[in-house]
Parts: structure tokens; sequence; C-alpha cells
């Protein structure tokens, strides 16, 4: 990772469960992310801390003591996350080399759209427009909207 930060986000996200219903979730969250560590926290909005996310080095570590962990695919958290922030350039080496199609249209200094695709079918598409960024997985029917810096 390219850059650094330490930064709270706001975070709404929306999942359709295996019945066809879809559930939703928000929270506040704080991040560290730098070139050597990955951390996210996750708070109520009262500040009660539901859970943290971490990745270090080749360790990736999840731990709530309100929400199932073993259900929290942790994996497609810190993907998400890569997509979001991460170097383009660097994502779209390692996506092609495993079959995929990685795009990014870009539009001003830091606003972008950028599109996972195999085969041409839309896998992903995660959008950044100023402090607000939306992922959305077709794929795995899923989606956030992240607001960096305080939430709204």
């Amino acid at each position: 990772m390219t850059l650094k930060f330490d930064m709270p986000q706001y975070m709404r996200g929306e999942f359709q469960k295996p019945d066809g219903y879809t559930d939703s979730f928000e929270a506040e969250s704080w991040v560290r992310a730098n070139d050597s560590v990955l951390s996210i926290t996750f708070f109520t909005g009262f500040g009660t801390t539901l859970g943290e996310i971490s990745y270090v080095g080749d360790s990736v570590k999840a731990e709530s003591s309100v929400m199932d962990v073993a259900k929290l695919k942790t994996e497609y958290v810190l993907a998400d996350f890569q997509v979001c922030f991460y170097p383009f350039e660097v994502l779209k080496k390692n996506f092609e080399q495993a079959g995929f199609s990685f795009t990014e249209q870009r539009s001003g200094e830091s606003d972008f759209v950028r599109t996972l695709a195999e085969n041409g079918t839309t896998i992903l598409t995660a959008r950044k427009a100023g402090s607000e960024i939306t992922l959305v997985n077709e794929l795995r029917h899923y989606s956030y909207h992240i607001t960096l810096g305080e939430s709204n």
C-alpha cells in the first residue's frame, strides 16, 4: 500500500442472505493502513467495539465478542479494501495473472471507477468520488458504502 492513513470511516452495507432476503448493517470504524499493517476496528454508534480485522505480513486475524467471525469472510473484506485503496497497476497485474480483467477509469485527481471481471462478466465495481466509496459485488450479492473521515 502506498497511501498511509489512520482515520475514522463510516460503513453501510447490504447483503443477500441464502434465503433470498436482503439484510443490512452499518458501523463506525477506525482504519489504520500503511505498507506493513492493515487494521480495521468496527464500533457501534455508542462506541462499543464490535470487532477487529487485522492483516500483518501474511497473517489475517478477526476477533469479536459479538459477531461470529467464523462466518465472516475476512479474505473478502481485505480484498475489497485492496480494490478500493491499493495502487491500480499492482492490482491489475495480480488480477490479470489470475485470469481476470481489471480496469480503471479516472476522473480528477483521486476519483475512479474500478471494475473486476471474468470472461466479460462483472464481478465487482468500486467507485470513489471525493470522500465516498461504493463497492458492489455482483457475484457475492453484497455492497458497501464507505464515507472516509467523520460519519454523516
